[in-house]
């Protein structure tokens, strides 16, 4: 296998996909939850420092860091542009990746988990909404 080249963040959707459709155990459900975030806010990130969509430096520097403090940074890039344009688009991929951090730190922490709050269903759709909003943005 080659490593070389720029991860395509969508493998971690399609990985997400095979745990929860081809095994039926906990731990391949917590761990897909995990992977739709990731896929989800790999592909976020890498459109943002595509788009160079920094608020200020201090985004920049955050954005282009391996500080945890990137994954509220990106939310809070698209909540900002969203103030700046005539549609929802930001806001709904804000939105979509925090529910997605959520339901994955809930998955990761918590030994009781609430699978109805934290559906596979639930996860895939708010994945394929941020894919889908990014292809508009």
């Amino acid at each position: 296998m080659n490593f070389e080249d720029d991860f395509n963040w969508r493998e971690f959707y399609y990985l997400a996909e095979d745990l929860a459709m081809n095994h039926n155990d906990e731990s391949s459900y917590r761990t897909a939850i995990g992977r739709y975030y990731y896929a989800s806010f790999g592909t976020v990130r890498d459109f943002i420092l595509t788009n160079n969509l920094y608020r200020n430096e201090k985004s920049e520097f955050i954005m282009k860091s391996n500080s945890g403090k990137v994954h509220q940074e990106a939310r809070d890039i698209f909540l900002h542009f969203n103030k700046h344009r005539n549609d929802s688009l930001g806001k709904n991929i804000a939105t979509d990746l925090n529910h997605l951090r959520k339901s994955r730190n809930s998955a990761d922490y918590n030994a009781v988990f609430d699978y109805e709050k934290n559906s596979i269903d639930l996860c895939r759709s708010r994945a394929n909404s941020i894919f889908k909003n990014l292809e508009e943005f």
